[in-house]
């Protein structure tokens, strides 16, 4: 019964997913609004129904935390750990924290903006290969 569940979820999902492309149908064919609804409402009723089951099917298939690649689908539970310590190895979080990266950030690329030296650094350079134009 489960699989036939997840069959026609997948089946309500595209058909939600591809709405537009029914309702543009020829009239015998064609969607109406009300069976968008009615296509959305089952699908979230299907969703509830097989949300307990969800997470023993995908652990039954046996996917690696490594090949999941998700901070919150741990296989050993440990959701909030894992997590922090992606965070931790993002490159923003690496060389300082909070108002280190954002006055790293503003000196970098907006102060050039801001006071015209970016502007200023493009126009010495096209002077530079006019001059030279092997530059």
């Amino acid at each position: 019964p489960v699989l036939n569940k997840l069959a026609t979820l997948l089946f309500l999902y595209v058909v939600e997913q591809h709405s537009a492309d029914f309702l543009r149908l020829p009239a015998p064919a064609a969607f109406t609004p009300a069976h968008v609804v009615e296509v959305e409402d089952a699908l979230a009723r299907l969703i509830e129904d097989v949300r307990d089951q969800a997470v023993p099917l995908v652990d039954a298939l046996g996917v690696s935390d490594f090949r999941l690649n998700s901070a919150l689908g741990r296989s050993d539970g440990k959701v909030y750990e894992n997590y922090l310590e992606w965070a931790m190895e993002d490159p923003l979080n690496r060389d300082g924290s909070g108002p280190a990266i954002r006055q790293d950030w503003f000196n970098k690329f907006y102060k050039p903006v801001l006071h015209g030296t970016a502007a200023d650094d493009s126009s010495q350079q096209q002077r530079a290969s006019k001059q030279n134009p092997r530059l």
